[in-house]
């Protein structure tokens, strides 16, 4: 996924986060400090969903792989509609 971890967000290029927002179907505009802020918002839930994801049953687990699918497809037509 990534080269850094939540630490090193601010550390990052406005292109980069943009980036990686992107690449996250995730909206790319503000300025520096919201485009960190929503980094580091998607990545601490990326590291929860992983940490249930390692400790629960396999029935859960794809519920929440549709779930974060699902969600991601959402946030994907929300950024195509603006």
């Amino acid at each position: 996924m990534a080269d850094f971890d939540i630490e090193s967000v601010s550390g990052l290029r406005v292109i980069e986060l943009r980036e990686q927002l992107s690449n996250r179907g995730l909206p790319t505009t503000g300025l520096k400090e919201e485009l960190v802020k929503r980094l580091r918002d998607a990545m601490e839930s990326e590291q929860s969903i992983r940490e249930v994801r390692d400790e629960s049953s396999p029935e859960i687990r794809e519920r929440i792989r549709r779930l974060t699918k699902k969600s991601k497809q959402e946030k994907k037509e929300k950024v195509n509609l603006k």
